[in-house]
């Protein structure tokens, strides 16, 4: 076996509370992956919760951070968990402002990649360049947009259809280290970066799971 997306939350777009309930299923050990974007204002999250998980902040932009357009924030948080996971994730945020979360599942993710670079993050609607040192890896990342349906080039893939919803959410897998790879979208605004590296099962298996908040 090896890394591999393993389950999506429902594509809710945008919602204005100050938390949000999402649900979730995977299949197996692996990373679990928060996503939430949100519209200018100051949001920012302040936990994420899940039944038997413990989050931590891995990184994060804290609005305003951006140039013209107003404020955009993002945060990304992780958490281990060494069985399938089913069941509803609370992200709680800072203030009552619109925002956009998913969560998914990364099978057999281990540690983030050792890369000194990790995670990185942009909010001057500029290209984000990621290098890794780790041969297996699962790469995620998250665009707040300015245009209501952002496109994204190169070898990316979309976690949940764009369309309509001011924001982007993309993924892969790799094989080999990456030297500044670029990771965009049209009209970007703020953005976060990441890897995971590939932990393969022994006598048991540990899953990752991130958060991200835009």
């Amino acid at each position: 076996m090896a890394l591999s997306l393993d389950g999506v939350s429902p594509n809710s777009g945008y919602v204005t509370a100050s938390s949000q309930t999402i649900s979730l299923t995977t299949t197996g050990a692996g990373k679990i992956v928060v996503l939430n974007a949100s519209s200018p204002g100051t949001t920012t999250i302040t936990s994420v919760t899940g039944s038997g998980l413990t989050f931590a902040r891995r990184s994060g932009l804290t609005p305003p951070d951006n140039e013209t357009g107003g404020s955009w924030g993002a945060d990304e948080y992780l958490a281990n968990s060494s069985t399938a996971f089913s069941g509803n994730l609370t992200v709680n945020f800072s203030a009552n402002n619109s925002n956009y979360v998913i969560a998914f599942g990364i099978k057999e993710g281990g540690a983030v990649d050792t890369n000194v670079g990790l995670a990185i993050t942009e909010a001057n609607d500029t290209q984000l360049s990621m290098s890794t040192d780790n041969l297996n890896d699962f790469l995620f990342a998250v665009y707040s947009s300015n245009t209501s349906t952002p496109t994204t080039g190169g070898s990316w893939n979309t976690l949940v259809d764009p369309t309509g919803k001011f924001a982007i959410f993309l993924y892969q897998i790799v094989t080999s280290t990456q030297s500044s790879l670029t990771v965009d979208c049209n009209d970007g605004r703020a953005g976060i970066a990441d890897a995971v590296m590939w932990l393969p099962p022994s006598g048991g298996s540990v899953n990752l799971m991130a958060a991200i908040c835009l």
